[in-house]
């Protein structure tokens, strides 16, 4: 099976449920829409960091916190697709499982998967670890129904390890409260490194083949105003004797 021969993208990832997107201009001209969320940049170092409530009395705080998210662009998993054909071949049939798989790159690994399975016929299975399922399911619930995804209940520094066999993880999961990192680091530290702990434990149990751990630019320290970018080959790191340090070195 070729990209070629399968069921063209489109077609299969139009199948999928859309809702559609709020314009800018309306949400600043109806001021009791559910859309009220002040994002701001999310980061160990920004004393704003997280999403923040405008009080409105028509609108109940779970819609004002939880609201529902639309899909990806079928035009955006076109392209993951298009660029990664050959590796979902080489998935065919397995199972990995996933922690921290309702963040944001959790998301896009979650709606690959879904598409590389509509359009392509891989049959990749996947178990999520989440603090809160059904939060992220009522957010996004167009993955409620995905039969390839199992839910599990849970946090990554204790969760129960599953009976069902997998053959990849991808451990995204981590604690990013810009609160405790500024209140208390020693424990953020301390949480991040049992929760990686005890999925290496897992992942030892469960004979998984292979394991890939994301991170954060936060461990290279705060960015050399003369770099543009940072380079792999850079040795920078966090400032040790700075509180928010933690999550970098986590």
């Amino acid at each position: 099976l070729s990209l070629h021969d399968a069921l063209p993208i489109s077609a299969a990832l139009h199948e999928r449920p859309q809702f559609p997107r709020q314009r800018r201009t309306e949400h600043r001209q109806c001021h009791h829409r559910a859309q009220l969320l002040d994002r701001r940049i999310s980061g160990p170092y920004d004393r704003n960091a997280g999403p923040r409530r405008r009080s409105n009395s028509r609108v109940s705080g779970r819609r004002l916190l939880n609201p529902r998210s639309a899909p990806l662009p079928a035009a955006d998993l076109e392209h993951v697709l298009a660029h990664t054909g050959a590796l979902w071949q080489k998935l065919t049939g397995s199972r990995i499982f996933i922690s921290g798989g309702t963040g944001f790159f959790g998301i896009w690994i979650l709606e690959s998967l879904a598409a590389a399975n509509d359009a392509l016929k891989v049959g990749v299975g996947a178990t999520v670890l989440s603090r809160d399922p059904q939060r992220f399911l009522d957010r996004m619930p167009h993955l409620a129904g995905r039969s390839e995804f199992k839910w599990l209940r849970g946090n990554p520094a204790n969760f129960s390890f599953p009976d069902e066999q997998h053959d990849y993880l991808l451990h995204m999961a981590t604690a990013t409260s810009a609160h405790l990192g500024q209140t208390d680091p020693v424990k953020m530290l301390q949480s991040k490194l049992v929760s990686i702990s005890h999925v290496l434990d897992y992942a030892r149990y469960a004979g998984i083949r292979r394991m890939l751990v994301t991170s954060s630019g936060a461990i290279y320290g705060p960015q050399p105003a003369e770099l543009s970018q940072i380079p792999e080959t850079y040795v920078g790191a966090p400032d040790p004797t700075d509180p928010a340090s933690a999550y970098g070195n986590g």
